[in-house]
């Protein structure tokens, strides 16, 4: 902020011993999260796949084939590689130049946890960043303006198919209400400063402090979007994004469907949307459900539009999750078995 500060607590950041700290992100419920959002993740596709028809899901997926699998999964690569650009421009914009394969593990690891609650993967990115220097609050600030930035891109994808589903509208225009009010918000000091000395005088100290670590990290998301940052995140965010919706596209096309291609990427991108805004780890339910319904609409066969969602999502969302785990360092993994033991 130009002339006056919010001060932050050293309480707001992260615990000194950082070894426990390890151990409680990658351990205890966490660990015990992830296990069930993969269950109950497998449970809602094997209920899928009967409400379907099993035989005619499974004849859609081998039709894919392997060549289609490796596609999809080459085009997330795409979208991660476009994603991990952004990461950097970020925090450069926070000031923090971070050596690339260091900075990419990093990313990646944030994967690894991803379909768990309370955003785990984000915390282990801070964990990381701290030995480059990188406070607690300006890698959630980073983490803030990843999620903005991915929100923004998928809505700018569903935007251009709202003339073949004017029913969206309401929904598109109700998030673009709030990330336009967003952007406008964090820019006024005035507001922020207002917030600090309200939340001093009525709140507690432990919860003020919270307030205070909350602001801070407003104040880094804010860095990221400058308009020349601005620009450059939302370009980057898109063309990720399509990358994906360009795998749903062809794996379309691999089963004989001719789908236009901004149908495709309306599909996939408000999936996204739904997915965000229902606030579920990973999207999860929500994104399925989204895209299973809008491939049916738009004339798939119900068993066709299972298979379709199932093979974009393996190897899309959980494909991520895969390569999260393999970037997490060793001694993460080896604490995260030791959890699971004790649980």
């Amino acid at each position: 902020m130009s002339k006056k500060t919010i001060a932050i607590s050293s309480a707001c950041d992260i615990p000194q011993n950082e070894d426990h700290f390890h151990r409680h992100l990658l351990g205890g419920w966490r660990i015990k999260a992830l296990i069930a959002t993969i269950l109950l993740s497998i449970l809602g596709y094997f209920l899928f796949t009967l409400w379907a028809g099993w035989q005619n899901v499974i004849g859609a997926i081998s039709h894919v084939g392997l060549l289609g699998i490796l596609l999809a999964m080459s085009l997330s690569l795409i979208n991660y590689s476009l994603r991990f650009l952004r990461w950097q421009l970020f925090l450069n914009a926070l000031g923090h130049n971070i050596p690339w394969l260091p900075s990419l593990r990093i990313f990646l690891s944030g994967f690894a946890l991803t379909t768990t609650p309370g955003k785990t993967g984000e915390a282990l990115r801070g964990v990381f960043l701290k030995d480059y220097g990188v406070p607690f609050r300006k890698s959630f600030g980073a983490f803030l303006s990843e999620r903005f930035s991915d929100l923004l891109a998928v809505s700018i994808l569903a935007s251009g198919g709202l003339w073949i589903h004017p029913e969206a509208r309401p929904i598109l225009l109700i998030v673009g209400f709030v990330l336009a009010f967003a952007l406008f918000a964090v820019q006024k000091d005035s507001w922020l400063h207002f917030i600090e000395k309200l939340a001093k005088k009525i709140l507690p100290d432990r919860f003020s402090h919270a307030v205070e670590f909350f602001l801070e990290m407003v104040i880094a998301f804010r860095s990221c979007f400058t308009k020349k940052v601005l620009l450059g995140g939302i370009a980057l965010g898109v063309a990720a994004w399509t990358a994906e919706a360009v795998a749903l596209y062809t794996i379309l096309h691999f089963l004989g469907y001719e789908i236009n291609l901004m149908t495709a990427i309306f599909i996939y991108g408000f999936s996204l949307v739904i997915g965000g805004i229902t606030l579920l780890p990973g999207g999860l339910g929500g994104a399925e459900v989204t895209m299973l319904q809008l491939l049916i609409i738009n004339d798939v066969a119900s068993s066709v539009a299972v298979a379709v969602t199932l093979v974009i999502r393996l190897t899309t969302l959980w494909f991520s999750v895969f390569l999260g785990f393999i970037a997490l360092p060793k001694k993460q993994i080896l604490w995260s078995k030791s959890s699971l033991k004790s649980v």
